[in-house]
């Protein structure tokens, strides 16, 4: 057990070193509140799938301005995502609410109290930024 449990971990280390120092994936950068409008036609709050796609659609006009809000950050460079051996350790990061559901005893044992897990993803993507 315990070397599987070492091998493992030199996977996920040797993955890490291969994808993320090779990374060429943009950087997001925050917009400086000075450089925000002072009004825009549409706000759209919640930069996952949908609210990427509805900003998106609204913006092909160039008569209307769009303001995109989303709390999270931008993810897509982040090791864990592009390394499924890790996919496990997701809910427990920032790219997660850490919403818990209790469990209905219908969809299997959990090992947090009677709670477990429920994903929503924070940042550019939203879930389906984590989703595996």
């Amino acid at each position: 057990m315990k070397k599987a449990a070492i091998l493992s971990a030199l996977i996920v280390l040797i993955a890490y070193l291969l994808v993320y120092q090779n990374s060429s994936a943009p950087r997001y950068n925050n917009v400086a509140v000075k450089d925000l409008k002072d009004e825009y036609d549409y706000v759209v709050v919640g930069a996952g799938s949908a609210g990427c796609v509805v900003a998106a659609r609204l913006s092909e006009n160039p008569n209307v301005s769009v303001l995109l809000l989303e709390s999270g950050d931008y993810h897509n460079d982040h090791w864990q995502l592009r390394v499924p051996l890790a996919a496990h350790t997701l809910p427990t990061t920032t790219m997660n609410w850490r919403y818990m559901a209790s469990d209905s005893g219908m969809v299997g044992k959990t090992k947090y109290g009677g709670q477990t897990h429920w994903i929503a993803g924070k940042g550019l993507g939203g879930t389906s930024a984590i989703n595996w």
